[in-house]
């Protein structure tokens, strides 16, 4: 605000009329983000109508589009539509496409708040359609909030759920990215910690090698006054040199103390960020569907029937995070117990299969995605039913992620003389050789948003290798750009 109001009086001064105009905008967004409606009204009118009179037909539409949000805020609904309209008019020649996905869920918030319901929602559609196709994120959970609201009015419950849901995971997504920049700045903090350690550790060599030098002068002459003076001089001397030997010993022993103590402790703050990760990455999610649906039976704005219909959904949530605060805990647990074993035993591939299958049928439902299991009944596997469990669910659940709609994913299993490989294959979108290369190198570790905004912590390809490489297996992918892509691990035969 205080440079903004600088650069007003350097602009007046210079009679930089367009200056003055973007420095207006600019103060009045401040203004609304501060959530000072009067004096963002005030700024952006000044700088509508300086455009208006200069010709800056750009400035101009923007400034139209800013009190359009604002009047929005406000609930003047009237004069907000008066503006979109005017913006929307406007602005089809000079603005980009972000700006028209705005504009169209604009004036369809503004009809589904003045009861103009279905004309509302075929703004927002259109709105939110351009925004997702071209990935704006931003405006989407507006969008996603208002068309929930507008079906729900409607009692049409189920779409009205299907936007609920939306809403949360590009709320998560937006969320997510705050939080993989916390994580990002944590991670440097405790790097730079960690070289300057080591610029210490470096000092205390020198001065180490410096005392040596310094002894070592002092051996030499103490030598030659040996030859002088007399053989008395000699035990100091060898004293001396005894004590330095000890005092090196020590300071190398305390040297290799400190660099262990460094080792477990930044394994200890990657187990702490992959934890957090974790939780942010499965919770969030199906917690937020059972507020949803609570909220919306607390409201009673679906009957005991529905919700008992939503119920099966529900189940299915929470089936999913009991099993997942398990694993959670089974994995914290494999790094943090020294003595900690894996539990070997016979199961069955072909129900373990089937089982994670049904937790995640819900969400290939709603993408139309048919999951295939190939592997026989009989199919058995000596291993960890918990880990071995965890790694499956993790590559079913990205195979989905990054499958478009009416997509499908097969599960096999060949056996072959020493061991038993096991593929999970998508028709999605898939990578390029060397993202492939990279999914399991933890140097590497990235996240991607899936094909309707999944979000994601770019840890579960890590974990299903920590758990594969116990077990003695290994773990791979092959993919092909806009071909799909298959994950399998190997387990040895036992």
């Amino acid at each position: 605000m205080e440079y903004l109001q600088r650069a007003i009086a350097i602009y007046k001064s210079n009679n930089n009329i367009l200056g003055l105009v973007e420095a207006y905008y600019n103060i009045g967004l401040l203004y609304y983000n501060l959530k000072n409606y009067e004096q963002a009204t005030f700024y952006q009118s000044k700088g509508y109508q300086l455009a208006l009179t200069t010709g800056y037909k750009f400035d101009e539409s923007l400034c139209i589009l800013a009190l359009a949000d604002i009047f929005s805020k406000q609930k003047k609904y009237e004069k907000a539509l008066d503006y979109y309209m005017m913006a929307k008019k406007r602005g089809e020649k000079l603005y980009g496409l972000e700006q028209e996905a705005e504009i169209n869920i604009g004036i369809g918030s503004v009809y589904v708040n003045t009861g103009k319901t279905q004309l509302g929602i075929e703004y927002l559609i259109k709105g939110y359609q351009i925004a997702r196709d071209f990935n704006f994120l931003i405006p989407i959970p507006d969008a996603t909030s208002s068309l929930a609201k507008a079906y729900l009015s409607l009692n049409d419950f189920k779409n009205a759920y299907k936007f609920k849901e939306l809403n949360a995971i590009y709320n998560d997504s937006n969320n997510n990215k705050e939080t993989n920049k916390k994580i990002a700045e944590n991670q440097f903090n405790y790097e730079l910690d960690k070289k300057q350690s080591k610029i210490e550790l470096l000092e205390k060599d020198k001065a180490i090698k410096e005392e040596e030098t310094t002894r070592q002068k002092y051996i030499t002459i103490g030598l030659l006054s040996f030859l002088i003076i007399s053989v008395f001089i000699i035990v100091p001397v060898i004293n001396n040199v005894k004590k330095e030997k000890e005092t090196k010993e020590l300071i190398l022993k305390q040297k290799f103390e400190i660099e262990e103590q460094s080792t477990k402790l930044s394994q200890m703050n990657q187990l702490k960020d992959k934890t957090f990760s974790i939780l942010s990455h499965d919770l969030r999610s199906p917690l937020g569907a059972l507020i949803q649906i609570l909220e919306m039976l607390d409201d009673k704005s679906i009957s005991i029937q529905e919700f008992s219909e939503l119920k099966k959904k529900l189940d299915l949530q929470l089936t999913y995070l009991n099993r997942f605060l398990e694993n959670l805990l089974l994995w914290s647990k494999s790094h943090m117990e020294e003595d900690y074993a894996i539990q070997i035993k016979q199961i069955n591939l072909f129900e373990i299969v089937n089982q994670n299958q049904e937790l995640l049928q819900e969400s290939a439902n709603q993408k139309q995605i048919e999951i295939k299991n190939h592997i026989h009944q009989d199919t058995c596997i000596m291993a960890d039913f918990d880990q071995i469990d965890l790694v499956l669910r993790n590559l079913l659940s990205n195979a989905l992620k990054f499958t478009s709609n009416s997509g499908k994913i097969e599960v096999m299993a060949k056996e072959n003389d020493n061991e038993i490989v096991v593929s999970v294959t998508d028709n999605g979108i898939g990578m390029d050789s060397e993202t492939a290369k990279n999914l399991f190198d933890n140097k590497e570790r990235k996240s991607s948003i899936g094909t309707i905004g999944e979000k994601g912590t770019g840890l579960g390809l890590l974990i299903c290798k920590e758990f594969i490489n116990k077990h003695g297996g290994k773990i791979w992918a092959e993919s092909e750009p806009k071909k799909g892509s298959t994950f399998y691990f190997s387990l040895p035969k036992v």
